[in-house]
């Protein structure tokens, strides 16, 4: 097989790829002869795939999808690459072609997909010096990724990827923002109805550190949420570590009072939260009931009623 330098990993599924029928063949012409594109269908293909050119020893991943897309395609790679022979991970390229791409700009990723692509390309031909971030990562339920949080956001996300049909958009997502804010100011014994806590015990290497309700718990190695907000001032405090954020208790006003504190990546003195960093968590539910979650998007159920997040690998993210 041809030596190939650049393996782009494209979700014909990302929001972009949906709109534009075309954009995959295009994307994959636009790497000329030093780089393959490849549209693997499922865990067990990208792996197989992953596993030869593993074997060939490519220099980038470029991943061409959404949040959820990225998450999943890095989960594989890490556990291809600590197979037997265990390889250091190559650098990682985000092509955000998703509707929100939270994770690329957390990672200082800026600019249109097609002229990621196209520098990425260049500069690799050229032999030109990219402009690398270090990135720490978590790791959950099998998954490595760089942002997590349950209880009331976990709901949220359900709330805004709606049923299966409708069109998720940022604009979709500002509107539910806002609605939602609205009913926790009129109705807020409904919002609670709606969005409800995480409740139980939060330990830090394996000693109780709080018990009691956790409405927004968040584990984070990227400083943003969304909308431009980064609230999360602390995910570049320590090598291998990350951020734990979380209110204590939580009132339609208090998160309105954070607000402005988050658009300007700046921390609110609000004494009703958890902020350190760690490199390992564990939450173990005090009802019964596995924590239900997201990571980078994707929504899952722990596989038991604790949930523990460590930190994962330090990753190198091409920035442009």
């Amino acid at each position: 097989m041809e030596k190939k330098r650049i393996l782009l990993i494209q979700n014909k599924k990302a929001g972009k790829h949906k709109n534009d029928e075309n954009l995959v063949g295009f994307n994959a012409y636009h790497l000329g002869s030093i780089g393959v594109s490849i549209t693997p269908d499922g865990k067990d293909a990208l792996k197989e795939q992953l596993r030869i050119y593993k074997a060939l020893g490519i220099e980038v991943i470029a991943i061409c999808g959404g949040d959820g897309t990225i998450n999943f395609v890095m989960s594989a790679v890490v556990d291809v690459y600590n197979e037997e022979p265990k390889q250091h991970l190559p650098k990682f390229a985000f092509i955000p072609c998703g509707t929100m791409n939270t994770i690329p700009r957390g990672c200082g990723v800026k600019g249109r997909a097609i002229w990621l692509l196209h520098n990425l390309v260049r500069k690799m031909d050229r032999g030109e010096k990219f402009e690398i971030a270090r990135m720490n990562t978590i790791q959950v339920d099998g998954r490595t990724g760089f942002l997590f949080a349950g209880g009331m956001v976990s709901a949220f996300m359900d709330d805004y990827y709606g049923k299966k049909d409708e069109i998720v958009t940022p604009w979709r997502a500002f509107t539910k923002v806002f609605l939602n804010i609205l009913l926790g100011i009129f109705r807020p014994k409904k919002f609670r109805e709606k969005f409800k806590p995480f409740k139980g015990q939060l330990y830090v290497n394996n000693v109780a550190v709080y018990k009691g309700e956790l409405s927004l718990p968040f584990v984070t190695t990227v400083p943003q949420i969304g909308f431009g907000a980064a609230p999360f001032n602390r995910v570049h405090e320590k090598a291998g570590h990350f951020q734990v954020l979380a209110f204590k208790k939580f009132s339609i006003w208090s998160l309105i009072r954070e607000i402005p504190y988050a658009m300007i990546g700046t921390s609110n003195p609000y004494n009703g939260k958890i902020n350190f960093v760690a490199k390992e968590v564990t939450f173990r539910s005090s009802d019964g009931t596995s924590m239900y979650y997201t990571i980078d998007g994707d929504m899952k159920r722990s596989e038991s009623v604790t949930t523990t997040i460590s930190a994962g690998p330090v990753v190198e993210i091409i920035q442009q």
